[in-house]
């Protein structure tokens, strides 16, 4: 009889022990998660400075004032060089002054013997040696800031050298077999740049140019030669102040 009671005592007592330790776990206040680790602040307003670098594709053809022409012909090369703008940011919208310099290497060739220069020269060349943009960029932001997608148009200048491969040795009697013109014409693209670090961010755009017909020399008679549906393809990184 009393074991019966000391083992009916017993297991009251543990009963009653671990509910005293699942209401005093339960009084324990919850330990708050850590907090999220805010995001960067991404602001685009303010000057930047930048390289950009990329590939341009062109196409020339060079016309004597008798109708001889080369026919249309490709350009293809690399460019690089540096770019310098500033920034203004209203809520998600951001509008932009953007200039650059670029040296390039868009060049292209043609072997059209007696073409070029009345009957003395065999290749005919145009090549795109430098160019400057300067353009206004409007864009939109991602709602975290951190994606500016952009349209961009302005103004292009080049230096465009056309003629023939003897250029360095005229034709005798003519006053050049080659020559140097600077092209304007206007320039249009779009692009998307991202923030990688509160100063840093990289870009990749697209531009278009046409610079139409110049006369660049003269062998016997005025040649002309285009530049046109120049395409520039290019990568960039900034570093913001």
């Amino acid at each position: 009889m009393f074991r019966k009671l000391f083992g009916v005592v017993g297991v009251s007592s543990l009963i009653i022990s671990a509910s005293l330790s699942v209401a005093a776990a339960a009084d324990m206040p919850l330990k708050a998660p850590p907090a999220p680790m805010p995001s960067p602040a991404w602001n685009w307003s303010g000057f930047y400075v930048g390289l950009e670098g990329g590939v341009g594709t062109a196409r020339t053809k060079q016309t004597d004032t008798l109708g001889v022409t080369t026919g249309t012909y490709n350009q293809t090369g690399g460019l690089a060089g540096g770019t310098i703008g500033y920034n203004w940011q209203m809520n998600r919208m951001v509008f932009g002054l953007e200039g650059d310099m670029s040296w390039a290497g868009i060049d292209g060739s043609v072997n059209l013997p007696g073409t070029c220069t009345a009957g003395s020269g065999t290749v005919c060349f145009t090549n795109l040696r430098w160019l400057n943009t300067d353009r206004v960029r409007i864009g939109v932001t991602t709602p975290s800031n951190q994606f500016l997608f952009y349209v961009t148009g302005g103004l292009a200048g080049a230096d465009i050298r056309a003629g023939q491969e003897s250029c360095s040795t005229p034709v005798p009697g003519a006053t050049a077999s080659c020559g140097t013109r600077t092209a304007w014409a206007p320039v249009g693209g779009a692009g998307i740049e991202a923030m990688l670090a509160p100063k840093w961010s990289a870009k990749v755009e697209y531009l278009y140019t046409n610079f139409g017909t110049r006369t660049f020399y003269t062998v016997v008679i005025p040649v002309n030669a285009e530049e046109k549906n120049v395409n520039i393809f290019r990568a960039g990184v900034n570093y913001h102040f």
